[in-house]
């Protein structure tokens, strides 16, 4: 009894620290390239450490808003986050859902409108060296 609960402690333990290895890699500054049909968005994306321990960040669209990431998630390579925006016609909210490179330098997605469940396009989103 005494191996299987040191085996639990093992696997816990391993997938707190994977868990957080994924939430350091992701933080830092990346460019996203969203492509919308036949238009292309170079966004920008900051994320860093919040004071509880979680993470925090903002996405900046190029003459049209900067907004805050909402309900940042990180499950192994799996990423997800979602934004609410206004661009003058009334609110709209996006749900950007991507896996990261082994690498941890790119990761590579889709935004999908939630208001309308629409296809809003894929991104590859990749990050700045310092």
């Amino acid at each position: 009894m005494k191996s299987i609960s040191l085996l639990a402690y093992f696997v816990l333990a391993l997938a707190l620290t994977a868990n957080a290895e994924s939430k350091n890699s992701l933080e830092g500054h990346w460019v996203m390239h969203l492509y919308l049909g036949t238009q292309l968005f170079d966004n920008q994306i900051h994320i860093e450490s919040d004071p509880a321990g979680g993470i925090k960040g903002t996405i900046m669209v190029p003459n049209r808003f900067t907004v805050p990431l909402r309900n940042i998630r990180v499950v192994g390579e799996a990423i997800s986050f979602d934004i609410e925006a206004d661009e003058g016609r009334g609110p709209f909210h996006v749900l950007y859902e991507g896996r990261m490179h082994a690498n941890g330098k790119v990761f590579v997605g889709y935004a999908t409108i939630t208001d309308n469940n629409t296809l809003l396009g894929g991104f590859v989103a990749q990050k700045k060296q310092n």
